[in-house]
């Protein structure tokens, strides 16, 4: 089913809607797809981060978690 087909048969369904609850339900879930687009905004500096971080995993420099949970314990049996 292409994209415009689906708005189409979801836009019908929506303006015979008379339950004024799932019509809210429907705008919630519209709204907070719309206000998802604006959490990951990122600045350019936390994108070359991103980009460094991947290049530094894909060479392999990177820690397991088994690792970094031996190492906090280690830090915190010293104090």
């Amino acid at each position: 089913m292409t994209a415009t087909k689906l708005r189409n048969i979801i836009a019908k369904r929506i303006s015979k809607l008379e339950d004024i609850d799932k019509l809210e339900a429907i705008y919630q879930i519209l709204d907070s797809m719309e206000n998802d687009k604006n959490i990951y905004e990122l600045s350019e500096i936390q994108r070359k981060k991103i980009q460094n971080s991947k290049l530094q995993f894909k060479e392999g420099q990177s820690i397991s978690n088994e690792k970094v949970f031996d190492e906090i314990g280690k830090c915190l049996k010293e104090k």
